[in-house]
């Protein structure tokens, strides 16, 4: 099972669109949040994000990377 997900996420990457750098705006939308909170969250080093010149953009993968770690288990 863990190997097919594996498989289903690749593809999805590979036909993803999203260009390969996201705004504060896009990467927010992904997350379910606004940008304004992203942006507390890149001040107190919460998420991981890109730097060029005075810009913060987001690369998807890092995007993917939070919500993995962010993914709570059920507890018993």
């Amino acid at each position: 099972m863990n190997e097919q997900l594996r498989q289903i996420r690749e593809l999805i990457r590979e036909l993803d669109v999203t260009p390969y750098l996201l705004t504060y705006d896009d990467a927010a939308d992904i997350l379910g949040i606004k940008a304004q909170t992203l942006r507390g969250w890149v001040c107190h080093g919460k998420i991981s994000y890109v730097k060029i010149g005075s810009s913060v953009r987001f690369k998807r993968e890092q995007l993917d990377d939070f919500i993995e770690q962010s993914t709570q288990g059920v507890r018993s």
